[in-house]
């Protein structure tokens, strides 16, 4: 198949005796040169084809129109809570809309372009969870990198499954709100800059990781690469396990019941404790193997209190340990019984095997 991803011109080219070609180096080069005036030349009008931003409100989409189009140049950006206002933004188009590919579908999405500085890509971000809302921090990173940055909502407000009673919602959520909101992300791109994107990347982690696998499998010419982290596929095994977790940390002894309310808690500690282990505290932990946090330093002193602890619930690592081993029935037995719900949000280990195979076949690395 003629894709996106195999017609690549930045790919590793071969090497011959341990040098690179000449005629082929020289080759590479003219085409990032090309790639690059491309870019600057969408940007050269940047004075008028900022002004246009306000203008792409006029845009005619299918299925989707854009409800607001602003040009943002304070730095900061407020998202909805309970996120944290985002700083050192540079100053960008952003354009508020909505798709609604049948009647009962309403996606929003957001895009956000760089006004003085676009790397000529387009970058598609997912999330996580059940969330039905915008990753404002995904879209700031990209935009921060500069690219021309899309996120959407999945179909849905909030984090419960109550859109689940509406099966052209449940289909929105599996995969096809990722990717009618790719397209019309390229379109408002392509709109604004006057020239599309040369190239166009994923980044999603957990559900984000499972549109990763729904946009490999099923729409291959969406992204030139895809980074998938964590895929939350093969539903009926996860949800079980899930399921699982939450039986046995609740029924088996209820003073193990940890509210809503306490998970800050914890995750403060966890990052305090182990964020600077991988020799940069930036609020991340990329390498648990190296976290030793013991809930048990979270065990309040005395009565229960809202920045601690009581004694059930530090016993907190038994719950994932126990529960993954349990959980792991044998999985060809499910596959074979696959129901609607695993076709629309993917279909297991195979899924991800599929796509390290194509990475390898493509050569498609890492995300400059």
């Amino acid at each position: 198949m003629d894709s996106a991803a195999e017609r690549r011109t930045d790919a590793p080219l071969n090497h011959k005796g341990g040098s690179m070609h000449p005629h082929a180096s020289a080759f590479r080069g003219l085409i990032a040169i090309a790639t690059a005036l491309l870019a600057a030349a969408a940007l050269a009008s940047r004075s008028s084809a900022a002004a246009s931003c306000e203008e792409l409100v006029n845009l005619t989409l299918p299925n989707a129109s854009i409800e607001s189009a602003t040009l943002e140049t304070s730095g900061e950006f407020d998202p909805p809570p309970p996120a944290l206002p985002i700083t050192g933004l540079p100053a960008f188009c952003r354009v508020v809309a909505g798709a609604q590919p049948t009647k009962t579908s309403s996606i929003a999405f957001e895009v956000w372009m760089p006004t003085v500085t676009w790397n000529g890509k387009f970058e598609g971000v997912g999330s996580g969870g059940s969330l039905g809302s915008i990753g404002y921090t995904s879209l700031a990173d990209g935009l921060k990198r500069n690219y021309a940055t899309m996120a959407n909502d999945n179909g849905h407000t909030g984090s419960m499954w109550t859109f689940a009673d509406v099966p052209e919602k449940v289909i929105d959520f599996g995969y096809r709100a990722q990717h009618v909101t790719t397209q019309l992300g390229k379109a408002i791109t392509e709109a604004f800059y006057g020239v599309a994107p040369q190239h166009s990347y994923f980044v999603g982690c957990s559900q984000g990781g499972h549109h990763a696998l729904m946009e490999l499998q099923r729409f291959p010419e969406d992204y030139d690469g895809i980074v998938g982290g964590d895929p939350a596929n093969y539903w009926t095994h996860l949800m079980v396990a899930e399921l699982f977790n939450s039986l046995e940390a609740t029924l088996a002894d209820p003073a193990n019941a940890l509210p809503a309310s306490k998970l800050p808690v914890i995750t403060q500690a966890v990052i305090a404790e182990c964020d600077a282990k991988d020799a940069l505290v930036d609020g991340l932990i990329t390498d648990t193997r190296r976290c030793t946090f013991d809930p048990a330093s979270l065990l309040c002193p005395g009565g229960d209190e809202p920045t601690c602890l009581t004694g059930g619930k530090t016993d907190l690592r038994w719950a994932s340990q126990s529960s993954d081993r349990r959980a792991d029935f044998p999985r060809r037995t499910e596959e074979q019984r696959r129901g609607k719900l695993a076709r629309i949000v993917g279909r297991g280990d195979g899924a991800w095997r599929k796509l390290l195979r194509v990475l390898h076949s493509r050569r498609i690395r890492r995300r400059p």
